[in-house]
This record gives C-alpha cells, sequence and structure tokens, in this order.
C-alpha cells in the first residue's frame, strides 16, 4: 500500500505531499486540474522513461518520492528475490535533473538502475487507464498468478531450488569436460614431445657410440690398407723378377706402375679417413 507521495519540481507542481490511510481514495476535479499529473508522477517514480521536459520551469531538478507498506507475503517474497528487504516498508526516489535531463533512482537509500524500478513497481503499483500497461498483459507474470491462485509457493520455491542445484552440477560437468579435453590435448601433445626427445636421444646416442667406435674402425681400415699395399708391393717385385732382361720389360714396368698408381690410391684413401 503507498502511504505518502512527495512531488517537487514536476510539471506545473511546485511542491505536493500526500499521505493516504487505509481504505479506498479517490482525486476528482475538471479537467486540467493536474489529476493525470500526479499519475504520470507516480508512473516516472516507478521507472517510467523522462528527460528534462517533465521539469517545471525555472527548477534545476524534478523529486518525486513516495513510500509503501507492503503487507501481501507474495510482494514480499518477491521483493526478497530481488534482494529488497520491504519488512520495514520502502521508499522509492526518483531525480530528474534538468542538465541533460539525467536521471537517479533510489530504493531505500541505494541506488538503482531504472530496470530494476520498474521490476519492482511492478508489484507495488498498477495503473488501470486507456493505453497504459497493466500487470495483467504482461507474459511474465502470468505463471506467478497462477501459482500464487493455486497456493503453490512453497512447491516453486523448493523446484526453484533443485533447479538451480541441477544448473549448478550441469556447470560443473560442463567445466569437468573441457579439463578433461584439455587434458588428453595436452596429454598427447605431450607424449609426442617426449616420443621425439627419446627419439632425438637415440639419434644422439648412436652418433656417440660411432665416435667411440671410430678409432677402432680407422685401426681396421689403416691395417687392411696396409695390407692391400704388401700385396701390391709382392705383385710389383715378383713381375719384375719374371721380366727382368727380357723384350716383356714394358709389361713389367706397366705392372709396376699400376703398383705405384694402387698404392698411391690407397695413401689417399687412408688420408681421407
Amino acid at each position: 500500500m503507498i502511504d505518502r507521495i512527495f512531488i517537487k519540481n514536476y510539471a506545473i507542481i511546485d511542491t505536493l505531499e500526500l499521505e493516504f490511510g487505509r481504505g479506498f481514495h479517490a482525486f476528482t476535479g475538471e479537467t486540467g486540474a493536474g489529476k493525470s499529473i500526479i499519475v504520470g508522477a507516480l508512473g516516472l517514480l516507478l521507472g517510467e522513461k523522462g528527460d528534462s521536459s517533465v521539469i517545471r520551469t525555472g527548477s534545476d531538478r524534478a523529486v518525486i518520492e513516495a513510500s509503501f507498506t507492503v503487507n501481501d507475503a507474495y510482494t514480499r517474497e518477491r521483493l526478497a528475490e530481488m534482494n529488497i528487504d520491504a519488512s520495514e516498508g520502502l521508499i522509492i526516489r526518483r531525480e530528474v535533473v534538468a542538465d541533460g535531463g539525467k536521471s537517479r533512482a533510489f530504493v531505500n537509500g541505494m541506488q538503482e538502475t531504472l530496470t530494476r524500478i520498474s521490476e519492482i513497481g511492478q508489484w507495488l503499483l498498477d495503473i488501470h487507464g486507456q493505453h497504459d500497461h497493466q500487470l495483467l498483459l504482461q507474459q511474465k507474470v502470468h505463471i506467478d498468478i497462477l501459482d500464487s491462485y493455486g497456493g503453490l509457493w512453497g512447491e516453486r520455491k523448493k523446484t526453484g531450488v533443485i533447479y538451480a542445484e541441477l544448473n549448478a552440477k550441469l556447470a560443473a560437468k560442463a567445466e569437468l569436460d573441457r579439463l578433461g579435453k584439455r587434458f588428453e590435448t595436452e596429454f598427447y601433445e605431450g607424449a609426442g614431445h617426449a616420443f621425439l626427445r627419446q627419439q632425438t636421444g637415440q639419434a644422439g646416442a648412436n652418433v656417440a657410440a660411432t665416435k667411440a667406435a671410430w678409432p677402432r674402425t680407422l685401426g681396421f681400415l689403416r691395417g687392411a690398407l696396409e695390407s692391400k699395399r704388401a700385396e701390391a708391393d709382392q705383385v710389383a717385385a715378383t713381375f719384375l723378377l719374371a721380366f727382368s732382361g727380357s723384350d716383356d720389360c714394358l709389361d713389367a714396368c706397366a705392372v709396376d706402375a699400376a703398383s705405384a698408381s694402387l698404392a698411391g690410391d690407397l695413401a689417399v684413401a687412408e688420408a681421407g679417413l
């Protein structure tokens, strides 16, 4: 229930303060008396858009403030869901400044956005009139009305808790799935890197082993070359002895030259090793 309304520098109103008791109240008067201005001020208070045009001429700001007593358990619960404590009443204040038409809104002294003010206001006041929005026409509150009529708020609250827990578990599962995929990717990438390091290490070990065995291999090759050189010298000496003093000396000399060439090739090979 609205207990009091205070209006200052709004439209043609300089200052107006009204207090309401319990029961039915009516504003009467001829056209142009200002009845709709009060209704407009209430709409601005509860979240409707407003600019500097609503400020009384010559004033720097307009102020609308109202206090409410919330006796309905249903409304208190809806407000509690929005973290609004209405146990000791509710005071809503809206200010519109002339400089740029900016506005601020407060609930129990705490600044709130206009969106929040609109959400709060729909549970406090319903303005019925031609072309005015009505709470009954808002689809988002239809389920609230049905649950209230059926007395299902207790079950609805339990269902809400279970639903929140389910969403939390689904979110946790999604996070575990994400971490699992990340671990799997990093594991296989890490295993691939480890394999490459292992292969590189084996190749390095093979190179090291080859270098360590190289002197022995070189010694073996050097011995083989020496053996072949001795055989070549022996062949050359035999041919020289067989053909000395004969016309076939040229052939013997050719054999000697071949032997010398072989010895030279062996020396070059050894130097290359």
